[in-house]
């Protein structure tokens, strides 16, 4: 049994640099699982993950997409209506 209280154990405020890291494996089977479609974007604008919901709706396969820039698989037109501000 642990004697301690809890708030000891959390991190202070602002610093997060001490909480576990979630193992990227389990991110990627948590996103593929769900029917939402999910990009990661490097800051060019390339992507560097499509979950399978993204893959499927635009047909291609994770290599038809990773180091691509988004607007070079989404077409101008379309990129212009789901980029953010």
């Amino acid at each position: 049994m642990i004697d301690q209280p809890m708030t000891s154990m959390e991190p202070s405020e602002g610093d997060m640099s001490s909480l576990p890291q979630p193992d990227s494996g389990l991110v990627r089977a948590i996103l593929d699982s769900i029917p939402a479609r999910v990009a990661v974007l490097d800051r060019e604008l390339r992507y560097i993950y499509g979950n399978r919901s993204l893959l499927q709706f635009l047909g291609v396969s994770k290599t038809g997409i990773i180091g691509r820039n988004v607007v070079d698989v989404l077409g101008e037109e379309a990129f212009e209506e789901v980029k953010m501000p």
